[in-house]
């Protein structure tokens, strides 16, 4: 699955947003966050996947250069979940 993310901030929430468009289609993903411990933790709204209803983490840190770490949660209960991750390349 391919998605193309938007990363802004308001200032009228004091908060990061994200909108996420997945390939499959489908309303966007939204989440809000702020920086905690030098990072970017954003959780979003309730959001189906595979007609589940789900709530996500994304978490953003600085790697070196042009780089930037992701990991990607979901909620199980009380507890997150890792489910995957990896370094992005910013491009220009």
């Amino acid at each position: 699955v391919d998605e193309v993310v938007y990363l802004t901030y308001d200032p009228k929430m004091s908060k990061f947003r994200i909108w996420a468009f997945a390939s499959w289609g489908g309303p966007a993903r939204t989440e809000a966050g702020d920086y905690k411990d030098d990072k970017l933790v954003t959780v979003s709204d309730p959001w189906e996947v595979m007609g589940m209803t789900m709530v996500s983490r994304s978490t953003l840190a600085k790697a070196e250069g042009d780089k930037m770490e992701f990991i990607l949660e979901f909620k199980e209960g009380d507890n997150w979940k890792k489910d995957g991750g990896g370094l992005l390349t910013r491009t220009r």
